[in-house]
């Protein structure tokens, strides 16, 4: 299907087949996505991760994909548990005292509790302190008020005699060559339905560079730490909401979870990070909301030569958009039958083969898929459990 943004004419594909193609096998011609702000060349705004193209983009993503791999998962896990404690504990005197409970709001706040601990190293106590600097600061960031977001970060980090685990720490590392970007995969988890051998081959190809082009500056640096704050708030704020309201609505999939999460527990009433990434049923509560809710509408990527697309006959000139329309798929009857319901049973490993690939897209695919998908999954099922 085509349609028009102005005079521009944008082709939108709906095949699973012809989206692989896009994203994976010939990612190398559509690395490039549509412009992500419309920031008047900002130095700063104009390098976030998804903007970036291009030598670019493959440099930035190559120092930036350590950062979010499962061994650094594991080392933020207590980080984010933390915050997740302090959510909990306000929680509880809103039901103590029978008070209602704006849980967007609630939401709101630990996500960005999370991000102020998990990436500058500042605890906010955002739910007590809805004034707090960091969360004032950080909703301006929200309305792209980036001068503010850029002396804010300015502000030291809280000094500590042990190895900080924040983001900015673990960036540095990446950029000095401690890391790499080669990654374990979690079988368990349903956004793994895209990743054959063979995409994750072309991933890492596209991903190694020469040492000597691993660099990563200043500002680009700042940028990355803007994006983190602007997608980890909303999004991730989002995606618990909606699936909160879904639990409510289905208290017979909220009593299943209930029982998974509790036979899971330690004899301290905490979940591990390895016991919490193996959790059948609350992987498919959390991939059937973002279906239903994908925070991801629309995928956009920008043709960097004529290109031929598959067998249909029709060619892609350099330089027009190709977009896949997410909400669109996630909500076809042709890929899930009753489409327009809450069946979490549908992402269950048992039933996950019945999935198309390419047709569950929430973090996108390919190389340029959501960098901060992992640690947006953990935080999403911690709060969950």
């Amino acid at each position: 299907m085509a349609k028009f943004m102005g005079n521009n004419p944008i082709l939108q594909v709906a095949d699973p087949e012809l989206i692989k193609q896009v994203l994976v096998k010939d990612c190398h011609i559509f690395t490039d996505r549509k412009s992500f702000f419309e920031c008047g060349n900002h130095p700063i705004v104009e390098k976030v991760l998804p903007g970036l193209q291009g030598d670019d983009w493959k440099r930035v993503r190559s120092i930036t994909t350590p950062v979010f791999t499962s061994g650094k998962m594991r080392k933020m896990y207590p980080i984010v548990r933390e915050s997740v404690k302090g959510f909990m504990n306000t929680l509880s005197e809103y039901v103590n005292d029978k008070q209602e409970v704006n849980v967007t709001d609630m939401y709101g706040c630990l996500t960005m509790d999370v991000i102020a601990n998990c990436a500058f190293a500042t605890k906010t106590n955002a739910f007590k302190d809805p004034n707090n600097a960091f969360v004032v600061n950080g909703r301006n960031v929200l309305k792209l008020s980036v001068l503010k977001f850029i002396s804010m970060l300015l502000l030291p980090q809280e000094k500590s005699e042990t190895k900080s685990n924040d983001l900015i720490d673990l960036m540095m590392r990446a950029k000095e060559g401690k890391d790499n970007i080669n990654d374990e995969r979690n079988k368990y988890e349903s956004h793994h339905i895209n990743e054959g051998e063979e995409e994750l081959e072309i991933t890492n190809n596209i991903l190694n560079i020469k040492p000597s082009n691993i660099f990563i500056t200043e500002d680009e640096m700042i940028a990355q730490m803007f994006i983190v704050l602007l997608a980890g708030y909303e999004t991730t704020a989002s995606t618990l909401s909606f699936c909160s309201y879904e639990l409510a609505l289905n208290p017979d999939v909220q009593q299943k979870l209930y029982e998974e999460v509790m036979s899971s527990m330690d004899t301290n009433g905490e979940i591990d990070y390895e016991v919490l990434i193996k959790l059948p049923f609350l992987d498919a509560v959390i991939a059937e909301t973002l279906r239903l809710h994908t925070p991801l509408v629309i995928i956009g990527r920008i043709a960097a030569q004529d290109y031929r697309l598959g067998n249909t006959g029709i060619t892609v000139y350099k330089g027009r958009v190709v977009e896949i329309p997410v909400y669109a798929i996630h909500h076809s009857e042709e890929y899930y039958p009753n489409a327009e319901m809450f069946i979490p049973d549908r992402f269950l490993p048992e039933n996950r083969h019945q999935i198309i690939p390419y047709t569950y897209l929430p973090f996108g695919s390919g190389p340029r898929n959501c960098i901060g998908m992992r640690f947006a999954l953990m935080e999403v099922k911690l709060v969950i459990c």
